[in-house]
C-alpha cells in the first residue's frame, strides 16, 4: 500500500481527503520522525502561502514535537529555500507544506534530507510502511520537543542567492517578475531589486486562495503580455513554491525549460565548465537531446520528476539537468530546482554574451508539439493506466521515428498528461482527438 501515499513529487492532494486529513496528517509527521529523524534532532518546517498551511503547519509541528523533536518554523518561503537552510544549518530533515503547482484546494509534503535532498524511493517506502503500521502516540511530557520561529525568516536565502552573482549585474534590465502569489512573493523581487534590476512585480499579494491562479510559471499569460506591452527586455513566472520557472523574451514568447537547459548547458560548454553529463527527463523535447549532443554534451534521461533529475546528477558528477515544466537544477547553486536562481543564471548569460533572450533560445529550434491535461476518474486508474501504454506504443510505432507520443498517468494530480510531438500539426490534431475520444470510452 506504500504506494498510495507518495506521489511524483511528495505527498499531494485535495485539503482535507485521506492521506491529507488530520489524522493522518499526524500519522505522516510521526512515521517521518521515525524514519529521518533521532533522539533530541532538529526539524525545519516551511510552507508556501496556501491558507490550509495554517493547519498542515500545526499539524505536523505537533507530530513531530510529540516524537522528542524540536521544530523551528519558517513561515512561507520557497522550496528552494527550504532545501537551502535543512543544508546550511545541519537539521536532521525538512518539511515544505506545499503543492507546488495545483490551486490553493490541494495542498502536500515534500521532505528532505539532511543534505537538502528530496528523498529516494527507499526512504519514501520506509515512511510509508510507519505510517501504515503505527497508530499516533504522544510522548510523556517530559519527552516532548521545543517549537521555534526560525529568526532568518527569509533573509539568509535572499542574501546567499545575491552572493552567488556579480554585484549589480543587473542594472539596465527591466523585467516583469511574476511570483504566482506563493512563497517566493517576498524573496524573488527582493533578490531581483538587490542585483539592480528595475521590475515590476506581479503575483506578489497572496492572500491564501491566490496561488497559482492564472499566473506563474504555469500561466505566463499575464507576463507575456506585460512584457509584450511594455518596455522589457524579459518575463520571469516561477510557481507557487518557487521551483519552477519559465521565462519570456522581449516579444512575450515563451521559454520553456528545455531551452533555458539548452542555453545553461551552451554556456558553459564554451566556458569549459561543463565536463559532465546533463540530466533531463523523458517528456523533454526530441530536439533538446540531440543539440546537446551534437554540443559534445552527454545526455542522462531519466523519469518524469525534478528528483529523478537530481539523483541522476549526483550519480553521475553532472550539476545541470531541468524538466520542460521549468524545474532547473544546478547543483552548484542549490540541490533541488530553483527558479529564482535559474532566471538569474539565463539573465547573467545574456549579460556576457550580450545576446538577447530571443536571441539565446532560438539557438534550439524544438520539434513541434501538442501538450494535454485531462482530468479522470482516479477508480479506473487501472483501466487508463494500461490504455496510455498502448496509445503510446501504437503511435509511436506509426510515427517511425518521425516524432513521438507520450500518455501518462500524472504523478501529482487526478489527470492523464498526452504529449505528441511531430512535424505535422494535423496529426497531432488527430491523435488528439483519438486519445479524447477513447480515453472517455473506458469503464
Amino acid at each position: 500500500m506504500s504506494d498510495l501515499i507518495f506521489g511524483t513529487d511528495g505527498i499531494r492532494g485535495p485539503v482535507g481527503q485521506y492521506p491529507l486529513d488530520p489524522a493522518s496528517l499526524l500519522k505522516i509527521g510521526a512515521a517521518a520522525a521515525r524514519v529521518l529523524g533521532k533522539k533530541g534532532g532538529k526539524v525545519i518546517i516551511a510552507k508556501d502561502t496556501r491558507v490550509s498551511g495554517y493547519i498542515f503547519e500545526s499539524i505536523l509541528e505537533g507530530a513531530l514535537l510529540s516524537k522528542g523533536l524540536d521544530v523551528y518554523l519558517t513561515g512561507p518561503i520557497t522550496t528552494p529555500a527550504l532545501s537551502y537552510y535543512t543544508k546550511r544549518y545541519q537539521f536532521d530533515f525538512g518539511v515544505m507544506i506545499s503543492a507546488s503547482h495545483n490551486s490553493y484546494h490541494d495542498n502536500g509534503i515534500k521532505f528532505f534530507n539532511s543534505e537538502g535532498h528530496k528523498l529516494d524511493g527507499e526512504i519514501e517506502k520506509a515512511i510509508s510502511d510507519a505510517f501504515y503500521k503505527n497508530e499516533f502516540q504522544f510522548l510523556d511530557a517530559d519527552s516532548v520537543g521545543k517549537a521555534k520561529r526560525l529568526p532568518l525568516g527569509v533573509n539568509n536565502y535572499i542574501d546567499y542567492c545575491i552572493s552567488r552573482f556579480p554585484g549589480h549585474f543587473l542594472s539596465g534590465f527591466k523585467l516583469v517578475l511574476d511570483a504566482s502569489h506563493g512563497g517566493g512573493f517576498k524573496s524573488a523581487p527582493r533578490i531581483f531589486a538587490g542585483l539592480d534590476a528595475d521590475i515590476l512585480p506581479v503575483g506578489c499579494s497572496p492572500n491564501g486562495y491566490n496561488i497559482n491562479d492564472r499566473c506563474g510559471s504555469t500561466s505566463p499569460g499575464l507576463v507575456s503580455q506585460l512584457v509584450k506591452n511594455g518596455d522589457y527586455q524579459v518575463g520571469v513566472a516561477i510557481d507557487g513554491d518557487g521551483d519552477r520557472v519559465v521565462l519570456t523574451d522581449e516579444d512575450g514568447s515563451v521559454i520553456d525549460g528545455d531551452k533555458i537547459v539548452y542555453i545553461l548547458a551552451k554556456y558553459y560548454k564554451e566556458k569549459d565548465i561543463l565536463n559532465t553529463p546533463v540530466a533531463i527527463t523523458v517528456t523533454s523535447n526530441l530536439e533538446l537531446k540531440k543539440s546537446l549532443q551534437k554540443l559534445g554534451i552527454t545526455v542522462i534521461e531519466t523519469d518524469v520528476g525534478d528528483k529523478n533529475v537530481s539523483s541522476a546528477l549526483r550519480n553521475s558528477g553532472g550539476f545541470l539537468g531541468g524538466e520542460t515544466s521549468g524545474h532547473i537544477i544546478n547543483l552548484n547553486y542549490n540541490e533541488t530546482g530553483d527558479g529564482t536562481l535559474a532566471a538569474l543564471q539565463v539573465l547573467l548569460v545574456m549579460k556576457e554574451s550580450n545576446k538577447s533572450l530571443k536571441e539565446l533560445s532560438s539557438e534550439l529550434i524544438v520539434v513541434p508539439s501538442k501538450s494535454l491535461n485531462i482530468e479522470i476518474d482516479l477508480a479506473k486508474r487501472h483501466s487508463i493506466e494500461n490504455f496510455c501504454h498502448k496509445f503510446t506504443q501504437e503511435k509511436n510505432n506509426e510515427l517511425h521515428g518521425e516524432g513521438r507520443v507520450l500518455a501518462r498517468l500524472s504523478g501529482t494530480e487526478p489527470k492523464v498528461r498526452l504529449l505528441i510531438e511531430c512535424e505535422d500539426l494535423e496529426t497531432q490534431d488527430r491523435y488528439a482527438d483519438e486519445f479524447i475520444g477513447q480515453l472517455g470510452k473506458l469503464k
